[in-house]
């Protein structure tokens, strides 16, 4: 049989699961050897039989499956909402072996947890970034956490710049952090105009940043030292070696100070580049250093995050964030 009937026959064979044409899909799988099928299209042919298997209630079956296959996340899912309500512990094993720890979840699997009341599930994600698409549903804000990476991760990224970065400038750099309340992308500020370098918006853009608090440190690269020399004797500043990246100071500060960053970068290659060298999958690191950045024009600055938007779990309530704030989920 040709890879490309396989393809015809996987359209038709999803067509008779969703028609209920449950002895052709029996047929259909007894008749085809999966080792023959193109490698394309065996994760199609896996979540096709494990949708039947479900269909059929052939637990010894799916659980094969389960064991010895790497499968899609959204198979994964499917069989957590499946076996959930039969085996919760057997169901909660597999969740944190197969998903949390090798796929990123996003709003769609969150609405399916929810939809199917997957909330033993759900409680294993405190502290998750991810939403739902469900309409917040609370006011008071004032309960939730503002989440803060735990010292291992924070020992990790330190050694990660250690490696790049003279140790001299970070003990330097460390010196200059006690008792600041944010940092300033110094080189973020000085091209604010179109992406043009133009000082005169560091000046107006530290009256603005005053206002909000009273011990910033600013963060500028060495090739714009010449040229701010009085604006750097009114502040507390640091100023980054030649020949490295100053945004590499910027978030090492911001790491080991636990204070926002103010700017108009998002630091994407930065952080691209910073997970390349993890070992495992930690969307922690990102989400933390997303929402600790605070944005700017050239007549305000943004407020500071007062909570983490991850889901958090109070007083055995579930919260999880919206697109526009909060949904806490009732459990009776």
């Amino acid at each position: 049989m040709s890879h490309n009937k396989y393809a015809v026959n996987l359209k038709e064979i999803k067509l008779d699961i969703d028609n209920q044409e449950f002895n052709k899909v029996k047929i259909f799988f007894d008749n085809t050897n999966y080792q023959e099928i193109n490698d394309k299209m065996k994760n199609g042919f896996i979540s096709l039989k494990i949708r039947y298997l479900i269909k059929m209630n052939n637990i010894d079956s799916l659980f094969d499956i389960i064991q010895n296959n790497k499968l899609m996340k959204r198979d994964y899912i499917l069989f957590t909402i499946y076996f959930y309500n039969i085996d919760k512990s057997i169901t909660i094993d597999i969740f944190k072996n197969k998903i949390i720890n090798n796929y990123k979840l996003e709003s769609s699997d969150i609405d399916k947890l929810l939809e199917n009341k997957c909330y033993d599930i759900i409680y294993l994600l405190n502290n998750y970034f991810v939403n739902c698409s469900m309409i917040e549903n609370i006011k008071n804000y004032d309960i939730f956490s503002k989440y803060f990476i735990d010292m291992d991760i924070k020992q990790k990224i330190f050694r990660f710049y250690k490696e790049k970065l003279k140790e001299k400038y970070i003990n330097k750099l460390i010196s200059k952090i006690h008792d600041i309340d944010c940092i300033i992308d110094g080189g973020n500020i000085s091209h604010m105009n179109g992406g043009k370098c133009d000082y005169k918006y560091v000046n107006k853009i530290s009256q603005i940043i005053s206002e909000k608090y009273k011990n910033p440190l600013y963060i500028f690269h060495n090739r714009h030292k010449k040229n701010l020399k009085e604006f750097l004797k009114t502040v507390t500043h640091f100023i980054t070696p030649v020949n490295e990246y100053d945004d590499y100071y910027i978030i090492l500060a911001m790491i080991l100070s636990n204070k926002p960053i103010i700017t108009n970068d998002c630091f994407r290659d930065h952080i691209f580049d910073m997970f390349k060298n993890f070992d495992t999958i930690d969307f922690k690191i990102k989400n933390y250093i997303n929402e600790n950045i605070i944005n700017y024009n050239k007549t305000s600055i943004g407020d500071e995050n007062k909570y983490s938007k991850c889901i958090q779990i109070i007083e055995n309530n579930i919260y999880i964030p919206t697109n526009n704030g909060m949904y806490k989920v009732l459990i009776y």
